[in-house]
This record gives structure tokens, C-alpha cells and sequence, in this order.
């Protein structure tokens, strides 16, 4: 059986931020910006058209749940989603059914989509931001 990174409970241990019946958010190891979370089911499945209608509801309240809350104390003007769903080829590269949420700013310097099209443009936190970012993330929530 192949190892899942999204199925570790260290993992969501030391990265979850907050979860609800059916889905976990998790801090990334390396984010592409500061605001950036993985949202998943707690099932395993490889694609988000696997998702049940329950998980599928629950992935929904959990983005709109994390856009209310940097809105209203981060000033979030919006997110983008992306989610690769197939093998490696098409991008998934871990084959757990899940969603990247970049929160948006009007004053950030690059969007998302910039930096992983250019990543000497992202800045990489040390583990003590990454820890503060985590921390402050699950707390608000």
C-alpha cells in the first residue's frame, strides 16, 4: 500500500488548522505565499469527482469558512482555487483528492500564479514564520 501524506495523522498533527466532519485544512510544509492551505477529505480518494455529496458540501463550507474569517481579519479581498486530479502527469502529486486555497490581497506583491510560474520570486519562510503563520492560522479559526 502506498504511503499517503494526507492519510499521516503527524502530518495533520503538525500542519492541520482546522477540520470539521468529513475535511482537513492543513499549513503546507512550503507555501507558495504566506496565505495558502490544502483542503482534503479524511477519505481516501484520488479525485474531487469521487467526493461524496457530504464531503463535497463540507470541502465548500471549509473555503467559505477560511474566506469569511481573512476577510473580515486580514482585509481578503478574494482566493483562487486549483486542484489537479489524474496522475503525476497532470500535475497531483499526492494522490489524495484535495484543494489549494491562495487567499488574495489588494497590497500583495505577487499573486500565486506569478510565483509558481517564477520561483525566485517566492519567499520561503523559516520554521520559526512557518510555525507563527500555522499557529496564527489555527487560532483563527
Amino acid at each position: 500500500m502506498n504511503h499517503c501524506a494526507f492519510c499521516d495523522p503527524s502530518v495533520i498533527k503538525k500542519q492541520g488548522v482546522y477540520k470539521n466532519d468529513s475535511v482537513v485544512v492543513i499549513y503546507p510544509q512550503k507555501p507558495i505565499i504566506p496565505l495558502h492551505f490544502i483542503i482534503f477529505p479524511k477519505r481516501h480518494t484520488q479525485l474531487i469527482s469521487n467526493l461524496t455529496d457530504r464531503e463535497s458540501v463540507d470541502l465548500k463550507n471549509a473555503i467559505a469558512k477560511i474566506f469569511a474569517v481573512y476577510k473580515e481579519k486580514e482585509k481578503c479581498i478574494g482566493y483562487n482555487l486549483t486542484s489537479n486530479n489524474g496522475p503525476v502527469k497532470v500535475g497531483q502529486t499526492v494522490a489524495h483528492a484535495h484543494v489549494h486555497i491562495y487567499l488574495r490581497f489588494e497590497d500583495e506583491k505577487y499573486s500565486p500564479y506569478k510565483i509558481m510560474s517564477d520561483s525566485s520570486l517566492k519567499e520561503n519562510l523559516s520554521a520559526e514564520q512557518w510555525q507563527q503563520q500555522k499557529e496564527l492560522s489555527s487560532t483563527l479559526f
